[in-house]
């Protein structure tokens, strides 16, 4: 079955479906309407996430992880940057767009690997233990002190196995699944598929757990554009039925 999928994620997504997952730096916020104010800006408090936290930098279409000054261990380091190439090579799109929608699977392959927003997925994909011995835990507790850096914004690494990322996914992993007659997408079609496409020999509804009515709901126009190379082109909106 997975022999379908040419290209899942391949096309971009058209900038009025975007749905941003970056945030803005709270220093940054706080410094503009400082200056607004007229007034000096300084250091903001800290917002939601980790104090001095490891970073992965993007610009573009890349991600790329720099040893810090301060002592990091081996297995950190090989962690994060395994996870800034996989990023790069997987998820270039996502770096650039910033959208919910291109966290999900890039090509047939990738399903047979498993779920990238599935932790324990992602651990196994990265290939680690090759060249080091990880723990689920470690690996965890790595993710926890670790962000995405864009020039104008921070979001935690843990959005990649956030409820948003997982519906993203599991809608571009059905979506070259779908009956070609171009008719209405309804939630009887989408269960069918989410207990028989298959993700590493596994049904997907065994991989990761959503609700399909939130797929529909969320992702319904943009499961029925072409998947294939090339730039995305709009479709006729389609009411699906609830049965």
């Amino acid at each position: 079955m997975t022999g379908a999928i040419k290209s899942i994620g391949a096309t971009r997504s058209p900038a009025a479906d975007r749905q941003p997952v970056w945030f803005e730096r709270e220093q940054n916020k706080k410094e503009k309407e400082q200056n607004a104010k007229g007034e000096p800006s300084g250091l903001s408090d800290a917002g939601p996430f980790t104090s001095n936290p490891y970073e992965l930098i993007v610009i573009g279409e890349c991600c790329s992880f720099t040893k810090p000054v301060r002592t990091a261990s081996y297995t950190r380091f090989r962690t994060y940057k395994a996870l800034a190439k996989w990023l790069t090579d997987n998820r270039d799109s996502f770096l650039e767009s910033r959208d919910w929608w291109d966290l999900g699977p890039k090509d047939a392959s990738e399903l047979d690997q498993g779920c990238s927003v599935v932790q324990q997925d992602l651990l196994r994909m990265l290939a680690l233990n090759d060249e080091v011995e990880m723990k689920a835990s470690s690996f965890s507790r790595f993710l926890d002190e670790c962000e995405l850096v864009w020039p104008d914004g921070v979001a935690s690494i843990r959005i990649l196995f956030s409820p948003e990322a997982k519906l993203a996914w599991v809608a571009r992993a059905m979506a070259p699944f779908l009956p070609k007659s171009g008719g209405p997408i309804t939630v009887k079609t989408l269960k069918r598929l989410y207990a028989t496409v298959p993700v590493r020999g596994n049904p997907l509804n065994k991989t990761v757990h959503i609700r399909c009515e939130d797929v529909l709901e969320q992702y319904r126009g943009r499961m029925l554009r072409p998947q294939g190379n090339g730039p995305s082109t709009d479709s006729a909106s389609t009411d699906a039925s609830s049965s």
